[in-house]
């Protein structure tokens, strides 16, 4: 019986576990932020070399709500086109996510169906970080991105 009581004991110690709650955010980063991404690293054996240290002019519209975020994603030229000829010039944040003052957002471009992981680091005006886009189950292009507060 004596064992029976402790075991129903260590039972409900387990279900009064109390989960806390992610940590804040450490940055706001609802608004317009403006920059590039940079093809790399160069000789990877999906781009010929013509393609090397491609940069794009990307611009992110982010909605932070707590440590979620959700936005737009704008791509322009910059010294080459965005992937497909262009057609991949805008997205839209499908997750994201702001961990004290890292972020992972997941975005997904509907011109052809792809998505890309944008991971950085975030300052009050600065987020730095790689990127790796995926296209029907592989690696599409990945590299550096880099933007700055612009509102």
């Amino acid at each position: 019986m004596l064992f029976l009581t402790e075991l129903a004991t260590a039972g409900l110690r387990g279900c009064a576990a109390v989960k806390t709650p992610p940590p804040k955010p450490a940055v706001e980063l609802s608004g317009v932020w403006r920059g590039e991404s940079l093809l790399t690293p160069c000789g990877w054996a999906a781009h010929s070399e013509s393609v090397c240290n491609a940069m794009n002019v990307i611009t992110f519209t982010l909605i932070q709500s707590g440590s979620q975020l959700s936005g737009q994603y704008a791509c322009a030229y910059g010294n080459y086109i965005c992937r497909h000829d262009g057609m991949d010039e805008a997205g839209y944040i499908a997750s994201g996510l702001v961990s004290g003052r890292r972020l992972t957002m997941r975005v997904m471009i509907p011109a052809d169906l792809s998505s890309c992981m944008f991971y950085g680091t975030a300052a009050e005006r600065r987020i730095v970080g790689r990127y790796i886009c995926y296209e029907g189950g592989g690696i599409a292009e990945e590299g550096d991105w880099r933007v700055g507060r612009i509102y």
